[in-house]
């Protein structure tokens, strides 16, 4: 099933609101996009087209664009979608902060106003695919300093020498460079491509009027109502690149499977959560979909590494919150924000092996909103759709 042709034009007022960060002295607030299924629900085919809408302004640029090299954990749906956007078979590698088996030759970044600043990028991968293209697109979901982008070009030019011969984007939903960052992106010979160009506001100051609290702590709970299991054989790993297509074709054929396996246990289903996991968000984007298209009323966002303020105040965003051991690291804290009642809430993960204390916090999270009925998907090696 492909989307319609994207629309083109988007406007701030639909798409941004603002929330503040919890305790991050770097950056205190948060640029929260209403569409983008991240912090807050939202209907995937607008998700989708939003994601879709960017590819197709980066091919009007620039219409021999290749290669996408998207960065986790926000914009990894977006540049995997945004390929579908850029046609033909647009090969996408994301950044990550999470190990990768058999992934030796790391370059390193840093992402200084992130709360975690880490990312790495495969080496052995993006040399590859580096002699694949001729221009290079650098994607994230907003482009405030270019601060990242220009470190991960920076940093790349040592060992990539290559680069100073090839045409270099920086593509993003939300962009808001001033004239002086402007010219440090230019004198690295980086062009721009953007949806919507954000006024220069002092973020810092609006959201300075709010008060928040960090999100609950999520109360563990070893069993629910109705689970349900689904492995999905897709060894496709974004981390390590893909081919957007067959990635995109390989989770849309399983998203309709899934679909019918869940139906044939207890159709049929009132509201659909679908929840992906940190950086596994594009999956969780396609399935949900599915749903949509079969006329369910669904939403789908993610967990996230964000720690966001949690705030009641009229207009502000985030509203409610858990905090969750990470499905990739139990060591680690992670937060899912705006749950809501769902008569079936389905969790779409890539991490390698199940996690318990993950799962048992996000049980206890979702039973506060009386969801009882999960149904847990994770990439593996054999298809199991009973």
């Amino acid at each position: 099933m492909n989307e319609e042709t994207a629309t083109t034009e988007y406007r701030a007022e639909d798409l941004l609101c603002l929330a503040r960060r919890y305790h991050n002295a770097k950056r205190s607030y948060l640029l929260v996009n209403r569409r983008q299924a991240k912090h807050l629900p939202s209907q995937p085919k607008e998700a989708l087209l939003l994601m879709r809408a960017l590819g197709e302004k980066i091919r009007a640029a620039f219409p021999d664009a290749h290669l996408i090299v998207a960065f986790a954990e926000t914009a990894t749906a977006v540049g995997l979608m945004a390929t579908e956007g850029v046609g033909g078979h647009c090969l996408c590698l994301t950044t990550t902060r999470e190990a990768v088996a058999g992934v030796a030759d790391w370059i390193e970044f840093r992402e200084e106003h992130s709360h975690a600043t880490e990312q790495r990028l495969d080496g052995a991968s993006l040399r590859r695919m580096l002699a694949e293209t001729q221009t290079v697109v650098f994607l994230d979901d907003e482009l405030s300093t270019g601060k990242t982008i220009r470190n991960m070009v920076q940093a790349l030019s040592v060992e990539f020498p290559e680069l100073a011969e090839k045409t270099l984007v920086a593509a993003s939903i939300f962009y808001r460079l001033d004239a002086e960052n402007e010219a440090k992106m230019a004198a690295l010979g980086i062009t721009p491509v953007y949806l919507v160009r954000l006024p220069q506001r002092d973020y810092e100051a609006e959201v300075s009027a709010y008060t928040v609290a960090p999100a609950a702590i999520a109360p563990p709970l070893p069993a629910a109502t109705e689970e349900m299991r689904l492995t999905a054989p897709i060894p496709l790993d974004p981390r390590t690149g893909v081919v957007g297509a067959s990635y995109i074709q390989r989770w849309r054929t399983f998203a309709w499977k899934a679909l019918h396996a869940i139906l044939k246990r207890g159709a049929p289903f009132g509201r659909v959560l679908v929840l992906g996991t940190e950086e596994c968000m594009l999956p969780a984007l396609l399935i949900a979909r599915a749903w949509d298209a079969a006329g369910y009323e669904v939403r789908c966002h993610a967990t996230t590494r964000s720690p966001i303020g949690v705030s009641t105040a009229d207009g502000y965003p985030i509203r409610e919150g858990w905090q969750l051991p990470s499905f990739y690291d139990d060591a680690r804290t992670t937060y899912v924000y705006t749950l809501d009642r769902y008569d079936l809430v389905v969790v779409v993960t890539d991490a390698p092996a199940p996690s318990r204390a993950a799962e048992d916090a996000l049980r206890g999270a979702l039973a506060a909103h009386d969801c009882g009925r999960i149904v847990w998907i994770r990439t593996g090696e054999q298809e199991v759709l009973a």
